[in-house]
């Protein structure tokens, strides 16, 4: 259910342990989608001890069920880099989001992406003020 989704990956703290890391590394190489199916209270349990950064974004798409041949993974990766009419607009307003906190480059190239693959997907909305603070909060 996406509430157990929402509540397993809520539950995340970061991974410093190098045996937690060793298991993730075993259980990515395994396929995280195949792993989860087999053993989803051993995948509950390490994901509340803490999925280490490197694999957290394949940990999510195989929790939300997306693989790595999806034509929506394909589309996202396509408007992320297609410049359009919001593109100049968004870079000024990125380096303004929560400085503090998106102050590294692959945190603020993260929220660009984001930001300037909705404004080419969804052209009529685009991009507007304030869609910055929204994304990054999701991106935390």
């Amino acid at each position: 259910s996406s509430g157990s989704r929402a509540s397993l990956f809520s539950q995340a703290a970061e991974v410093t342990n190098p045996k937690e890391v060793w298991k993730w590394d075993e259980m990515v190489g395994a396929g995280v989608a195949e792993y989860m199916r087999a053993y989803p209270k051993r995948m509950q349990r390490r994901v509340r001890r803490g999925i280490p950064q490197c694999y957290r974004w394949q940990v999510w798409k195989a929790r939300v069920g997306v693989l790595d041949s999806d034509p929506l993974l394909r589309r996202y990766e396509q408007l992320c880099g297609s410049p359009n009419a919001s593109t100049k607009q968004i870079e000024v307003d990125v380096s303004r989001t929560f400085p503090e906190i998106f102050s590294s480059l692959g945190s603020q190239q993260a929220l660009l992406r984001v930001l300037n693959a909705y404004a080419a997907h969804n052209p009529e909305v685009g991009y507007c003020q304030g869609m910055n603070f929204v994304v990054a909060l999701l991106l935390l």
